[in-house]
């Protein structure tokens, strides 16, 4: 959808700017790590990554960790990381929680990212 909407906006700039990125989940695994889609991005584009800003759009609400762990690995895996800045974007309400074990599922998934992006500022 996204790709959809930028390809056809009359601003020059936004012209053939987007980027994505899309890992199918492993049938054995429970989710899709945030790094490994991190990185798969940066090892397709970072040929051709500018100087500049750039807006990560994510499906979770985790947007500050995502944040975090893009500048991660962009400084751990590319040379020129300086001259790019990230900001990051997300959903507010991941899902519909109906039941007592989904918010359970659902807290829990955020203490998770608050812990590792309270662990990813620490170490900055």
């Amino acid at each position: 959808m996204l790709k959809l909407v930028f390809s056809q906006s009359q601003h020059s700039l936004l012209k053939n700017k987007i980027a994505l990125v899309f890992i199918e989940k492993e049938a054995n695994k429970n989710k899709i790590l945030t790094s490994n889609k991190i990185k798969k991005f940066f090892n397709e584009f970072s040929w051709n990554l500018k100087e500049g800003k750039y807006l990560i759009i994510t499906q979770q609400p985790y947007v500050l960790y995502h944040k975090l762990i893009v500048e991660k690995i962009c400084k751990e895996e590319m040379d020129k990381c300086q001259e790019l800045e990230f900001e990051s974007v997300g959903s507010c309400s991941k899902e519909s929680i109906d039941t007592i074990v989904e918010k359970r599922k659902y807290v829990s998934r955020l203490l998770d990212a608050l812990g590792r992006t309270v662990l990813l500022i620490s170490q900055k």
